[in-house]
């Protein structure tokens, strides 16, 4: 065979397998594209499904701020009222025993009087649970 033959067969064979590594590699690349596309495409569903869920979070946490220092005010109020209430009938229960005790009276025999007491009682206790709530509020 001419050698001149032989040299073109040669490198007609080593530009056929240049071309077939050259096609598999970028079969290759184009199914590690593919793979990756696919990764990344679900990260991102990932990622905004939990950026909505944060910023739903921190709508929701606004709203609780704003009703917690909304229901702060009111029993701050409150308890403000129960004070001024509270110090108001203990001062009138106070008048009343001592008025009883001046006459000979039994202070408990007065109308009124020991539903007051009770009254009394139940006003510190619920100023006293206003005032824990409000400390949590804080």
């Amino acid at each position: 065979m001419n050698p001149q033959l032989n040299k073109v067969f040669s490198k007609l064979a080593k530009a056929e397998k240049t071309e077939l590594a050259s096609e598999k590699v970028e079969l290759a690349l184009a199914d590690d594209l593919k793979k990756l596309n696919a990764n990344i495409s679900a990260i991102e569903k990932d990622l905004r499904a939990n950026a909505k869920k944060g910023f739903e979070l921190i709508d929701a946490q606004k709203e609780l701020n704003q009703d917690k220092q909304k229901v702060s005010k009111e029993i701050l109020k409150d308890v403000q009222k129960g004070n001024k209430s509270y110090k108001q009938l203990d001062d009138l229960l106070k008048k009343t025993f001592k008025t009883a005790k001046e006459l000979g009276l039994n202070a408990n025999d007065i109308p009124n009087y020991r539903k007051a007491t009770d009254q009394l009682s139940q006003i510190i206790n619920a100023t006293d649970l206003a005032e824990d709530a409000l400390n949590e509020l804080k």
